[in-house]
């Protein structure tokens, strides 16, 4: 089965920002007040798709 990009689990800021539309400070904003869903993994923060 090949791979879609709509099937990820989590993405990165940059593309969490591409595909809302928000801004990249509106979405750690958010994350701190813990109304957006996020892990870190190594050195990176990932949004999760829920």
């Amino acid at each position: 089965m090949p791979f879609n990009a709509a099937d990820k689990l989590a993405y990165r800021i940059d593309e969490a920002v591409k595909a809302s539309g928000l801004g990249r400070s509106f979405l750690y904003e958010k994350m701190a007040e813990g109304k957006l869903r996020s892990v870190k993994v190594g050195g990176r923060r990932l949004i999760t798709a829920q």
